[in-house]
């Protein structure tokens, strides 16, 4: 059962009592997405700022107090010090403190390693039980128990890995099948390459694929256009096939389930551009709209956001912002965001707001830059607004760690601590951390010289 949001001054009272997000998520027994959605609906993202979970270097006795008696978790030590891992790691390394397991799972509280390995190992081999099978049984996602298997070098039984399908995967299965005319099917007959579609629509031709983050990283497909390979073939096939990570499903399920409804013509709600009024927002506004509404949050750089309201409600919303890389010409600007408000379609919204935006833009800019992702889309709507295709980039990688993707950038050599003689990748790997790879991305350009 999924928790009730509290009022915006409840919620900012007992963020105000407690030290971290982490101490908020207890309280109402919520995952930090689910937090953090709860904070941008009410604009509250800044309410715990980095500077306030920022902590010193804790002694072994603290450290133990919080750890072994406390029971705190890897993860909430990070939350609780605002540190990252390899930080938390070393102080306990350089303390002598024994690192243990902990999960929020009641089964598994104060479970040694090695009692856990065995215990997974007499489950898998001895009572030969499924990865899900165990997941179900340790209230833990399947996910989690693989993490475990490679962590501790068990053997994978692969008749008994690859049985069934995951809780996440089923669940958007079930989702597709409650707003399609027609059941989907999992197929493996549509493909040349014979390789499976975890949700097919034929009438429409349309396919859907539920990338579980530890089973689709490196760390079990080491090829790394795995990805890629499978959206060719479905192109060959006539096929448009849509790829979801885990992590997306999870954590920005409402978004998806949105963008899943836009796909399959079943948006419940309907407006018309030409109805809606056209008017700049401000930054603040613009970050809690995306935060909100598109899968990919706020942007790093917000120059200019115009959006559509009805009335005094914002509806939809485009913003344009500087390019990351400083070695990007300066008379280009990026489309870096558009997104309509959760399950509403708002015809011609795109272009209205794209019009609206040219005369600003033309002062500075001649250029407009943007790209579409492959696992999601094929650009069909930079085509309807003008834009010009400008080649294809290639797969690209995350990291990711139990249910969760992290940019690459955040794991620079150095940003990490990474020796010198040890790639950016082996250290991600020694840490637990695989890479995940995409399909590439569609450039697009529009020209908008001033008239």
């Amino acid at each position: 059962m999924s928790a009730t949001i509290p009022t915006m001054d409840e919620l900012r009272e007992v963020c105000a009592q407690s030290f971290c997000k982490t101490d908020v998520c207890k309280r109402y027994n919520i995952n930090l997405g689910m937090l953090n959605r709860w904070l941008a609906k009410y604009g509250m993202l800044d309410v715990f700022p980095a500077g306030k979970r920022l902590l010193p270097v804790p002694t072994k006795q603290e450290l133990i107090e919080l750890h072994h008696t406390q029971k705190m978790s890897l993860e909430q030590l990070c939350e609780h010090y605002g540190r990252g891992w390899q930080y938390v790691r070393k102080w306990m390394k350089d303390l002598n403190v024994e690192q243990r397991l902990y999960k929020s799972r009641r089964r598994l509280v104060g479970v040694a390693d090695h009692n856990l390995k065995q215990m997974l190992t007499d489950m898998h081999h001895a009572d030969r039980k499924s990865i899900k099978d165990i997941s179900i049984e340790l209230e833990v996602s399947d996910v989690q128990v693989g993490n475990w298997f490679a962590q501790f070098g068990i053997e994978k039984l692969d008749v008994y890995v690859t049985r069934g399908t995951s809780r996440g995967e089923q669940s958007l299965i079930d989702f597709i099948d409650s707003i399609s005319d027609f059941p989907s099917v999992r197929t493996s007959q549509v493909l040349a390459n014979k390789k499976q579609i975890d949700c097919y629509l034929s009438h429409q031709k349309l396919g859907f694929e539920y990338h579980g983050l530890y089973w689709h990283s490196e760390a079990n497909q080491p090829n790394r256009h795995n990805h890629l390979d499978k959206l060719k073939a479905a192109e060959v096939a006539g096929i448009t096939l849509v790829q979801i990570f885990e992590d997306e499903w999870l954590d920005r399920g409402d978004i998806v389930r949105s963008m899943l409804q836009s796909r399959l013509g079943k948006t419940p709600h309907r407006m018309h551009a030409r109805k809606l009024t056209v008017a700049q927002v401000d930054q603040k506004s613009a970050r809690i709209f995306f935060e909100q509404n598109h899968l990919q949050g706020p942007p790093q750089s917000i120059e200019l956001a115009i959006g559509l309201y009805q009335a005094d409600n914002l509806v939809a919303c485009m913003c344009f912002g500087k390019h990351h890389r400083k070695s990007e010409n300066n008379t280009t600007i990026v489309l870096n965001r558009f997104a309509t408000k959760l399950h509403t379609q708002i015809p011609g919204a795109a272009s209205k707001l794209l019009n609206a935006a040219v005369p600003t833009l033309r002062w500075k800019y001649t250029t407009i830059l943007s790209w579409s992702d492959r696992r999601w889309s094929v650009g069909n709507l930079y085509q309807q607004l003008g834009f010009v295709h400008k080649g294809t980039l290639p797969p690209d990688y995350y990291y990711t760690k139990g249910q969760k993707r992290w940019p690459k950038q955040r794991f620079q050599k150095r940003m990490t601590g990474c020796p010198a003689n040890i790639t950016e990748s082996d250290w991600a790997n020694t840490n637990g951390f695989y890479k995940i790879w995409d399909c590439g991305k569609d450039r697009w350009e529009l020209l908008i010289a001033a008239k």
